[in-house]
């Protein structure tokens, strides 16, 4: 009988030693999980920092394009109406030297 107590007593302590060492492997199995899960969550939250910020400069460079093709297009009116101008003149030029080209003929054909 003193063997069977014994052995009784072994087992049940080999038993509570089983199931402290697997509560300890849990617990540390727990503590690396939560370790990782807040290494998850600090990166997220820088993550989420960075496509803030990133979204501010694209709104930043959207509002800068969009400026750009506004003077762009003052610009485009500028020239535009510069070109016309030129034309304008140059129709202008071309009729006075034909006005003055008539009025050389005519002097010619007069002193004749």
């Amino acid at each position: 009988m003193e063997w069977e107590r014994l052995f009784t007593h072994l087992g049940t302590a080999l038993l509570g030693a089983l199931v402290t060492l697997g509560g300890a492997v849990m617990a540390a199995w727990r503590k690396h999980r939560e370790s990782e899960l807040l290494a998850g969550q600090s990166l997220r939250d820088e993550l989420r920092e960075e496509l803030r910020e990133t979204r501010e400069e694209l709104r930043r460079v959207r509002d800068e394009l969009e400026h750009l093709k506004a003077e762009r297009l003052v610009l485009k009116r500028a020239l535009d109406t510069r070109d016309d101008e030129i034309a304008r003149l140059q129709l202008e030029v071309a009729q006075l030297q034909e006005g003055q080209r008539r009025l050389e003929v005519r002097n010619e054909w007069e002193e004749r």
